[in-house]
């Protein structure tokens, strides 16, 4: 199998030497092109589920996720931002100063 994967590689790569290395074949769209068909059949193989993507196409949840979010406390809040006012004023100060 490494055997193949190599040959395959070096024949990709002398392909892209044939248009005149990587750069031309930059300028000349073939990279992008090859990108492009790339995700263009991974998204068949996901769709057609030849690729399974765990929660996407398959094992998916029926039911709807409640997640228990954080919430915090609205003294904390407004302390928190009083701090970062305060020391945006600081900074601002020192910089003036600076100048």
């Amino acid at each position: 199998m490494t055997d193949q994967i190599e040959k395959e590689v070096w024949a990709y790569i002398d392909r892209i030497d044939e248009m005149g290395g990587a750069v031309q074949a930059v300028e000349d769209g073939y990279m992008q092109r090859e990108i492009h068909q790339a995700a263009y059949e991974a998204q068949k193989r996901i769709e057609s589920k030849e690729d399974i993507i765990v929660g996407l196409n398959e094992f998916q949840l029926e039911e709807e996720l409640q997640a228990d979010l954080l919430k915090v406390d609205e003294q904390l809040e407004k302390n928190q931002v009083k701090q970062v006012q305060k020391s945006d004023l600081i900074v601002i100060n020192r910089k003036l100063k600076i100048n």
